[in-house]
């Protein structure tokens, strides 16, 4: 089973604003989706899609 987040493939993030930012999204990856569950369970984005 993987430990990536489940919506990480589709997340505005990495389509938008970090649509051209190689370094930024890497980063932003290794902290968040990337991390385990204690990474995603510390994104905002994942925080609401678990609630709806």
């Amino acid at each position: 089973m993987s430990d990536i987040c489940p919506f990480a493939e589709k997340c505005p993030i990495f389509g938008g604003i970090l649509k051209d930012k190689v370094f930024t999204t890497k980063a932003y990856k290794d902290k968040y989706p990337e991390a385990g569950a204690e990474g995603r369970n510390a994104c905002k984005r994942f925080q609401c899609k678990q609630r709806f």
